[in-house]
């Protein structure tokens, strides 16, 4: 896996999606046709599935990285470090995102529960673990066409939906092993969630280590090696990574002038950000306001 998205792999024409959220429902769940994409190192609370339709994703799951197929689905499980890279325009795929709140309302203790998927294209999965893994990934297909199509009353239908893929992790894939954020484990995440939440709230700002540093009580140069052998990505490439989302989001959702949007995202020379753009993306800031306006 490449550890830079904005410098390794200027070769790949990154895609940028901007997922809603269906009002009154406690997820996420679309379907994704992103094709040649690279998702970089990042975690969350939330348990993500991802059921691959079409084409191939290399998945990395905190430094062990391995490829799905069409029929696989992979899972991660709250606060695990992991990317994707996809580097065929075909790769398309369900995709669900579970808040950890919404765990907690149907689990008694969700951080003791870890979950595991076997791949059907490489693991000898149990006739069980068969059975599960199709009903897993009709419940997804169903989750994200409801979100599609949003019939009346189409919520109450995706919430049974959920409860009932909730039950099938817990009967039929539990992890065995350590609860999900044990002692040091949890200070670790917890550190990297501190600094991860204070970099998005705090983009628009000239941020400097010295001040991440702060939020975690650690020197500057302890929070650079802690930040890099966590994510695998420098601050700086973090920080810049996601300015660039808030600034493609910008782009085609307002008619704010370029420049405007340039400096109202936090980068410091309008050059600056027209040269990161074009290697993220393999296309210019203007070409991206041109074509959503068509």
């Amino acid at each position: 896996m490449k550890e830079n998205p904005f410098s390794d792999l200027t070769a790949l024409a990154l895609r940028h999606e901007i997922v809603s959220t269906a009002r009154f429902l406690p997820l996420r769940c679309f379907f994704s046709d992103d094709g040649i994409s690279y998702v970089p190192p990042h975690f969350h609370e939330d348990l993500e599935l991802i059921h691959l339709l079409s084409g191939e994703l290399s998945v990395t799951v905190n430094q062990k990285k391995f490829t799905i197929y069409p029929g696989d689905t992979v899972l991660f499980n709250t606060n695990t470090i992991h990317s994707t890279l996809s580097e065929r325009a075909d790769t398309t795929a369900h995709v669900l995102l579970l808040p950890y709140e919404h765990l907690r309302r149907c689990l008694p203790n969700p951080e003791s529960f870890l979950f595991e998927l076997p791949l059907l294209s490489r693991d000898e999965a149990d006739p069980i673990k068969k059975e599960g893994l199709q009903k897993l990934s009709s419940l997804l297909a169903a989750a994200c066409k409801l979100c599609q199509e949003q019939p009346d009353f189409y919520q109450a239908q995706i919430l049974s939906l959920i409860y009932e893929l909730i039950y099938l992790l817990c009967t039929t894939f539990p992890a065995s092993g350590k609860n999900a954020a044990p002692g040091k484990e949890y200070r670790h995440y917890d550190r990297l969630r501190t600094v991860t939440a204070y970099i998005h709230e705090h983009y628009m700002e000239p941020l400097t280590l010295d001040e991440l540093a702060a939020q975690i009580s650690v020197t500057p140069a302890y929070l650079s090696r802690f930040f890099k052998n966590s994510l695998h990505l420098t601050i700086t490439e973090y920080l810049t990574s996601v300015r660039m989302e808030h600034a493609y989001t910008d782009l085609i959702t307002t008619d704010y002038p370029i420049h405007e949007i340039s400096e109202k995202n936090g980068f410091a020379s309008y050059a600056f950000f027209v040269r990161k753009f074009k290697e993220a993306y393999r296309t210019t800031p203007l070409k991206v306001r041109k074509a959503s306006e068509l």
